[in-house]
Formats: structure tokens, C-alpha cells, sequence
């Protein structure tokens, strides 16, 4: 017995070189588009992968992040001077 899934729509705008690369590929695979398009969607969301250049610059600019040593005390030992130092 298949199973419901709960499902929202989302309605977007999209260029239409894009709907019609979207159209072509889910013809070939015989799929509709909206079909097809959700299924971009799915796999985006699911696998958390970077689909644009600002989320792709993001996940580096993220991954630098974790890589770098914390600069936090290096940061607060620079501001703990007193106005006697001076």
C-alpha cells in the first residue's frame, strides 16, 4: 500500500531558459516538469549541496572558518587594556 506524504507547493518565477532546460530534461527521463523540478528541489534540500555561486562561495568561506585557529582570545587580550597602560 503506498503511503502518503505530506507535501507543500511552492510557486516561483523562473526565466524561461531555465523552465526550458528544465522541459528538455524531464521529457528526456519522461517526467513532467514540475515533476522533474521537484525533484531538483528535493535532492538540493536532502544533500545540502551548494546549487548557486553565493551558496557555493558561503560553504568555502564556512569551511575556512572551521579550519582556522580560534582568534577569539587574541581578540579579547587585545582589548583588555586599561587606560592606566596608556
Amino acid at each position: 500500500m503506498k503511503r502518503k506524504q505530506k507535501r507543500k507547493q511552492i510557486n516561483c518565477w523562473i526565466p524561461d531558459e531555465v523552465f526550458e532546460k528544465i522541459e528538455l530534461k524531464a521529457a528526456r527521463l519522461g517526467m513532467k516538469p514540475s515533476t522533474y523540478g521537484s525533484k531538483i528541489l528535493d535532492t538540493w534540500a536532502t544533500d545540502d549541496i551548494p546549487l548557486t555561486p553565493i551558496e557555493s562561495e558561503l560553504a568555502k568561506l564556512l569551511e575556512k572558518e572551521k579550519k582556522k585557529p580560534s582568534t577569539a582570545k587574541q581578540k579579547s587580550a587585545g582589548k583588555a587594556v586599561s587606560s592606566e597602560q596608556i
